[in-house]
This record gives structure tokens, sequence and C-alpha cells, in this order.
């Protein structure tokens, strides 16, 4: 029995019999001996057509057909025959019918019979109010079960009239949007709400008495010091000029569907190639990105495992590793060679991880794909002229983050492991100003005023210290976006990519043209110059013939002009090893050890008694392909360097290995790596400041005074190197002294 089916029996008609069925015709509860009181057989199962067929019988005169005759009309009284034990009873019968819940025919049925002064009658009747108290006490029992229910509901409850005047109300004062009142009751919605609302609930009660139905609606209401609320409604007919409302603040339940619904269209609107499996490694998602980058669908792949894109030679053995790392809970990120519908391949930079449910229960894997095989192929045609080195960069997927109006972190996706060496958890709570670079903070700040004001798109890129300390450079988008979770009711959302590559790539182009058009200049004044020394010492050495020692002190003057002249064709000559390198004709596999220990010995008597020189390295299989003579021009040049910045004296530090050693070259500013022939001095000298270090390379540049130095020896160290394919590391500290590291690559050509 319904809540409704009871508040119409209490208000109508008090105690009395009650039947009920649906629209099928199924009889589904009964109430205070019905069948009892028209005198029908209790035990007997019967439909809704039997029970009207046994009511006929038992009237007088026969009423005809009952259940027509109550089509236009809702209550008829019929006379009952006389049989044991009631006798002939007169009743009052009436039909109800409910809409909520579900659809329903109630047939109530009073007793009108008076019986006073005979014995029969009064038993009747003490009969009759027994099972009256009976009916009674079980319908209170039955609305105590029913108002105990609705107490327990979370939803609010309304019982309004057809003019909007509420006769009764399940709410707490917090969920009003009237709460100075003490009652509701007797009170119409248009005079508590807006007109808007009022219109709305006038127009549903409308239409609920109307058509009989259940009416569904949300609206919008806003509640003291709870701000805007998201409503939903359903309303029904409760009586035959009333309505009952149940109402359900679903504020929740959209912020949380606008919350998904942004971080669907951060995927589905990302130039990544996204996709989604499920804990199986089943393809069950595919980003539009995806689609075009690969050219399947995702009807094509669904269900199928991401094996079918991998290219790599060991496809299978690679797929089963990264479905490993996957499982023992690790994010994978790498480059592969990948494969299109059309099978055409391409080179992929890719991250995969997994993704948890609320019970952190691993429930699928995403993956993210970068097409980079433009990189690739720059990389190469970089690299054509430089065949034996190749760069040192870090490669990661975007990073998406949700910052607050000033910054902080509010989310951090998984992927800040592999870019900046932190866990998300680490990062959330905090501002990211403490990793900026303090040179980048101008930009920065600049772009997130930007971002704030116009609400647009705004680029710029920066350096962030990552977990070990090292600057990570980073391109990122940031705009506004609407959260109704924020206070503010908005925050910023971040792509970041990282473009450490793109600058060291850049810079090593830069140093590369650099040095470029400085060897040309000076190789085209080196040439022409060494062509007037010609013509100088050509003419010198016949003057010199025709005076024949004539003239003794002209004699001497020549031999002057001779000197001078072929100090000047020396210099010309180290220009142009600068500016076109040396010729390595000459070279072939040395052992460094006997040569080097050589030419120390050499140096032994042009170097200072205060001044020590200490060498380790003694291993004959220290071999490099190179002209001794090459080789003892560079260790002259740094040993004299050396000796130059320690004029109180000290120690010479000369250090012969193998050594896998990597970095940005000192000269080119490419980044490399390797297996190498270190050959390092170190001094304890001045130090080198930091404004010298671009220049350090340069023809002529000295900080030596006039006549001290010509400013040409670490020029033709360069040189030689871009020659003989090495790379230079220099560590130097003011006040602390240098390090010169000449990594020159091994030869497996047996030494002569």
């Amino acid at each position: 029995m319904t809540d409704a089916l009871l508040e119409l029996v209490l208000t109508e008609w008090g105690p009395g019999a009650v039947l009920c069925w649906d629209a099928d015709g199924t009889l589904i509860g009964s109430a205070s001996g019905f069948q009892r009181m028209l005198g029908l057989d209790e035990g007997k199962d019967a439909d809704v057509e039997a029970i009207w067929s046994m009511i006929r019988e038992r009237c007088t005169p026969d009423p005809g057909d009952l259940a027509s005759a109550f089509v236009d009309i809702s209550d008829r009284e019929v006379a009952l025959i006389d049989r044991e034990p009631l006798g002939p009873r007169q009743l009052r019968l009436s039909l109800r019918h409910l809409a909520s819940p579900g659809d329903l025919t109630v047939l109530l049925a009073r007793d009108l019979t008076e019986r006073q002064g005979s014995r029969d009658g009064r038993v009747e009747n003490e009969l009759l109010s027994a099972e009256r108290e009976r009916q009674e006490r079980a319908l209170r029992d039955s609305e105590q079960r029913a108002r105990a229910l609705l107490e327990a509901m979370p939803d609010l409850m309304f019982r309004l009239d057809r003019q909007g005047v509420y006769l009764d109300y399940k709410a707490a004062r917090e969920d009003l949007a009237v709460q100075h009142l003490d009652s509701l009751i007797g009170l119409r919605v248009r005079a508590l709400t807006p007109a808007p609302f009022a219109d709305l609930i006038e127009a549903k009660i409308a239409e609920t008495l109307q058509t009989g139905r259940l009416q569904r609606f949300e609206f919008r209401l806003e509640i003291p010091e709870r701000g805007m609320r998201d409503w939903e409604a359903r309303m029904v007919p409760s009586g035959l000029n009333e309505v009952t409302a149940t109402v359900r603040d679903v504020t929740e339940q959209k912020a949380d569907a606008a919350r998904l619904h942004r971080l669907s269209q951060v995927v589905e609107q990302s130039s990544d190639a996204i996709l989604l499996t499920d804990a199986r490694f089943r393809i069950d998602y595919l980003n539009p990105a995806f689609e075009t980058l690969f050219g399947w669908t995702l009807d094509e792949l669904r269900g199928s495992l991401p094996d079918v894109l991998n290219a790599e030679p060991d496809a299978e053995t690679h797929q089963q590793s990264i479905y490993s790392r996957l499982r023992a809970g690790e994010p994978v990120c790498a480059e592969v060679l990948n494969r299109r519908k059309d099978g055409s391949l391409f080179h992929c930079r890719y991250w995969a991880s997994p993704l948890h449910d609320d019970q952190g229960a691993v429930v699928g894997y995403m993956g993210s794909q970068q097409d980079i095989s433009a990189r690739v192929q720059a990389q190469q045609a970089l690299s054509a002229s430089e065949t034996r080195y190749r760069l040192l960069a870090e490669h990661s997927s975007d990073l998406i983050s949700k910052h607050s109006s000033d910054g902080t972190f509010l989310y951090v996706s998984p992927s800040c492991r592999t870019l900046l060496g932190y866990a998300p958890e680490e990062l959330v709570g905090r501002s990211p100003y403490d990793l900026f670079h303090e040179d980048d903070l101008d930009a920065i700040r600049a772009s997130h005023e930007t971002v704030l004001s116009s609400k647009s798109v705004d680029r710029v890129e920066y350096r962030m210290r990552r977990h070990n300390g090292d600057w990570v450079w980073l391109e990122t988008n940031s705009h506004l976006v609407d959260d109704p979770e924020d206070a503010q009711g908005y925050v910023i959302l971040a792509q970041s990519r990282d473009v450490t590559e793109a600058h060291q790539l850049r810079r090593a182009m830069v140093q590369s043209q650099k040095m470029e058009a400085i060897g040309r200049l000076t190789g085209g004044i080196a040439h022409d110059f060494n062509n007037i020394l010609g013509s100088v010492l050509g003419f010198a050495e016949l003057a010199r013939l025709r005076n024949a020692g004539i003239d003794t002190k002209l004699d001497g003057y020549l031999e002057q002009i001779d000197i001078a002249g072929k100090r000047a064709r020396n210099l010309v000559r180290q220009l142009l090893v600068f500016s076109r390198g040396e010729s390595t004709v000459a070279a072939h596999p040395v052992a460094l050890a006997p040569v080097v220990k050589e030419i120390l010995k050499m140096l032994r008597p042009m170097l200072p008694a205060n001044l020590g020189v200490r060498f380790e390295g003694d291993s004959e299989a220290l071999i490099v392909k190179i002209a001794p003579l090459h080789l003892q021009q560079m260790l002259l040049n740094l040993v004299l360097n050396a000796r130059d910045a320690m004029p109180g004296g000290g120690d010479i530090a000369v250090l012969l290995r193998e050594t896998l050693a990597g970095g940005e070259c000192a000269v080119s500013r490419e980044c490399f790596n390797g297996r190498w022939i270190e050959l390092s001095v170190t001094d304890q000298g001045k130090g080198i400041p930091d404004e010298h270090r671009e220049l350090l390379f340069q023809p002529f540049f000295t900080t030596k005074g006039v006549g001290e130095g010509s400013g040409m020896g670490l020029a033709v160290i360069a040189g030689l190197m871009r020659s003989y394919r090495g790379h230079i590391l220099l560590s130097s500290r003011v006040g602390e002294g240098s390090h010169f590291r000449l990594l020159l690559p091994p030869a497996e050509a047996t030494a002569q």
C-alpha cells in the first residue's frame, strides 16, 4: 500500500475495506478483509473480473456491469442479499485511479447498514466494530512504516495544491530558499521564490494534475550560504487537487560530469595520438589524432592488442617488455618504429602508464604517441657532416597540469615522473615558481597575467628545475577554463612540452655558423697575408744575395726581416689550421703514452723550477689515429697556458685514459657522448671567468699582456680537434684553476 493510498483512505473514508490492482488487472493487495465484508470466498484466488462478478451476484437488485458503471462516476451504493453470518447489507463503493507509484486502481468499500434493537444486529455491530478497530490499527501501523521510510529518504518532499500552496513538506531549513520562516505550510510558492521559478512550478502542477502522470524536470535555485544549486524534481498527483514532489540536489553530479567532459576534451583535442586499453591491453578508445596519424579507426582496432602498431625488428619481445613493465605499475617512455595502416613506417615517441580506479586497482592503460619522423630526419641531416657524434637529449610526452589563479598545482599528470623526476603528489599543492629559473621569471609572470586578463591561450618558454637539480626547457600553452569546484569558478590548464633538445640544436647551429664565419674571415686574411709575406721574404733574400756581405749592417737588417717574416708565416699557418683544419694525411695509429712522455720531457726545460708536472697513464693500449706533430702542438699549447696561469708555481696534472664521456662541446656547442681516449691538462691557476668562455677558442683572443702571446694556441687546438673529429670539455672556476679535456676517438689498428 502506498503513502498516497493510505492518505486517501484516512482523510476521505476512515476505516473501511480496500482492494488494489494494477493496469493489467492483477491484484496486488487488499486490506481490512475486503472479501469478508462483501461475503466473498477469501480462500479463493481471483482476478479483478472475477471480483466484479462475485460482487454483482451478491447485489439485489442486479446492478448490471459494475466495472462499466464506474467509468462516468466514482461512487455508487449497492445492496447485498441476506447471507449468513452478516445478513443483508448496504455498501458504498468508490473507485480511484493513482498515477504513482505505477498505474494503480483502488476500490474502497464502506458499510452503511444501520442495525439497532436486535441481538443479531448487536452481534453484527460488535463484529464490525472489532473489524473496524483491527483495520484502523493496521492502517496506523502501515502509516507509521510509510512515514519512517519517508523520513529516512535523503530527498526533499513537498505537498502542494493546485494554486502552489504548501500543504506539507519534509526538508531541513538549510535546504530551503527561504530560511527565516518557521513553516511554509499555507504559503504560496510565488510569494517566497523568484517569479521564473514560481512560473515553472505552477506550470508543472497544472500539467501533472491534467495528465495524471509523473513529471520529471530540472531547475536552478539559489540557496542562502550555499549559492546557486542544481536540482532534479519528480512530481505526481496525490489527490484530486494536490501533488507531491520529491526534489534532489544534483550540483555535485553536474560538476563531476563537467570535469569529466573537460578532461575528455583535452584528450580529444590533444595533438598527441592517444589510445586507451582495458586491463588486458585490448584497445577500447582512440582519439582523432591517433586515427589521423595511424590511419586506423576505432572500429577496426577495437579489441585488438597494440602489437599491430609495432614495427620494430623484435616487435614481439619489445611489446612483451612493455606489458611487463606496465603490469608492474611502471610508466614506459621510449622511441619506437611504428607501422601505419597503409604499411608505411615512421618513428614515434611514446609514453604509457596504468590507469587506476578510486581503490587503486588497475582498470586499463593509456598510451600517448608523437610522430618524431621530422625530428629524426632533421637530426640525421644535421649529423651528416658530424658522423662521429649523436645528440644527448631527453624526450618526454606532454605534461598536463591544472593550476589555481596564483599558479599552485591542483593536478599534475603522471608524465611529470619522466619529465621532471617528481611524483604527482610531490607537486600538488606546491607553487611552480619554486622550480622556475630566476632569469625566466619575468617572461613567466607576463604570460600568467596575459592568461588571467585576456582569457586567451598564451605560450611561453622557460627553464624548470628537475628533481635531480638539472634544468629542462619547457614550452607551455595555458588558458583559463571554468571549474565550478574552484572558489573563483575557474582554473588554469597548461600543456607543457620538453623543448630542451630544440634549444640545444639552435645553440649548436648558432655556434657552428659563428665559427664558420670566423674561419672564413681568418682563412681569407691568412691567404692574402701569406702572398704578401712571400713577396717580402723573396725580396729580402734577393737583397741579401745582391749585398753579398758588402754591408754587414744591411745583412743584419735583412736577417731580422727574414726572421720576422718566417714568424709571421708560422702565424699564418696557425690561422689556416683554425679555419680549414689540418691535413691528416700523416696520421696513423699511435700509442699515446710514450709520445706524451717524450713531449713532457721536451717541455721540462721550458718550465720554471717551481712548477711541477704529474703524468698519469702508462697504458700502451691507448691508441689514437693522429699525426705525432699535431699531438705535440696541442699538448704544448695546453701546458704552456697552464704555466702562464700559475706565475707563482704549482702542479700541472696530465692525465691519459680511456673514458665514457658526454656533454656539450666547448667549441661546437654540440651534445655528444661515447667512448673516447682522453688527454687532459689540469692547472691550479687563476681560472677562466664565465664571460671569456665564449671567446676562448677564437683566433687572437688572449688575456696576456702585449707581446706575451698571439692568442692562437687554443684556436689551433680547436682546428685540430675538428680535423680529428674530437671534442673539448672545459671546467674552470675563478681562483681554483682550469681543467681542459681533449677527447679523441680511439683507433682499432695496431700502433706504429
